[in-house]
């Protein structure tokens, strides 16, 4: 073991001088080198503190020093060491690229940006505008985003993080088109860039290309991507096509996974009552109703389902719920005169008849002479 140390210590030492160093803060310096490449951390802040005692402008202990601190996600101390380094030497790209990134470790994004900006004008490297591009994006700057995107592809247009996040960018700014020809482009080059996919089938979904938005959301669910929007949006695709059982499908199955989800519950609703599942239908207007409870057209919904399935005395309760709601609405006072007839009270089943006949309901008058029978 002496004998390994015996070969590795001078390499450092060899390394590491640069003009005139004092020898101790020079043996401090590799110390810690030892201790960074060990991932002892602390040890090597420590060893970089006792070569800086003896040399304070020890602008690689500063710098390496700084990156020990980045490690242990100590950034404001890191920010003021690479800051130190910066001021000794203001051509050192590393000590701005690292000190704009602790700023947006900080999320002190105005000020990573000029750092970078620094780190830039010397050493035009795609890490630099990668990170510059990200905290434009939270400024909300996506046209200098998108610039800084550009230029990392030039150079690397296989860099699909950086088309990812520029896609993202021109969504932002409404440019589907080339936001699409982004996330192609991505899918080209890894097929199963799940993130990728998804996006491109939201943007096909408002472009209403629905055969490509079921396309792509058959190969996420196939890949076992973990987003449950899927089943949302590709049985929004179905119910758009016309394909009310494919349709209905995924939206009971969203509403498996998200109870809550309201427009899934509203579809589930819609398709079931129009596959004349009516069971079905109530249940899921009952879902709805719990969460929005003062829509009437919820329970005019769920009033015509009850009655398909002889329910007369719900589909009673919730024609009367409409019409507490909107008492000039002509269709509930019709509809609770049929839930009437069936309940085999013709005496308020004419008397809703005569109303809906007063508020012009057409079918109504059709039907008055069958209510009003003795």
């Amino acid at each position: 073991m002496k004998y390994v140390i015996g070969l590795i210590v001078p390499l450092f030492i060899s390394y590491s001088l640069s003009g005139q160093i004092d020898r101790q803060s020079a043996f401090h310096f590799n110390e810690a080198i030892l201790h960074f490449k060990e991932k002892n951390y602390n040890a090597a802040i420590k060893s970089y503190d006792e070569a800086l005692k003896i040399t304070p402008d020890y602008e690689k202990a500063l710098y390496n020093r700084g990156k020990a601190k980045l490690k242990l996600k100590n950034y404001k101390s890191a920010l003021s060491d690479f800051k130190k380094t910066g001021d000794i030497n203001p051509k050192h790209a590393k000590a701005h690229l690292y000190n704009g990134l602790c700023q947006m470790r900080l999320k002190n994004y105005p000020a990573a940006i000029s750092y970078l900006s620094k780190s830039i004008a010397i050493d035009k490297s795609s890490y630099a505008y990668t990170n510059r591009a990200l905290c434009f994006m939270q400024e909300k700057k996506y046209d200098k985003a998108i610039k800084d995107y550009a230029l990392v592809l030039n150079d690397d247009s296989k860099n699909v993080k950086a088309r990812h996040n520029r896609a993202i960018c021109l969504l932002k700014l409404d440019k589907k088109a080339a936001a699409l020809a982004d996330l192609s482009k991505i899918l080209d080059i890894d097929p199963e860039h799940n993130d990728a996919r998804f996006a491109r089938a939201q943007i096909m979904s408002k472009e209403e290309d629905f055969s490509k938005v079921i396309s792509d959301l058959n190969h996420l669910e196939r890949s076992q991507y973990d987003n449950k929007k899927i089943f949302y949006m590709r049985g929004y695709a179905y119910l758009k096509q016309g394909d009310l059982e494919s349709a209905n499908s995924d939206f009971a199955r969203m509403i498996d996974l998200d109870p809550q989800h309201g427009s899934a519950i509203k579809n589930a609703a819609f398709t079931s009552y129009k596959l004349k599942a009516f069971d079905d239908a109530v249940k899921y207007y009952s879902l709805i109703l719990d969460i929005e409870p003062e829509n009437e057209k919820h329970y005019l919904n769920r009033g015509l389902a009850c009655l398909q399935i002889e329910k007369f005395d719900q589909a009673h309760n919730d024609f009367s719920k409409v019409i507490s709601f909107q008492p000039e609405m002509a269709l509930a006072y019709y509809n609770r005169a049929n839930a009437l007839i069936g309940m085999e009270d013709k005496p308020s089943a004419c008397e809703d008849m005569r109303q809906a006949a007063k508020l012009g309901y057409e079918k109504a008058f059709k039907h008055i002479s069958y209510a009003c029978q003795n």
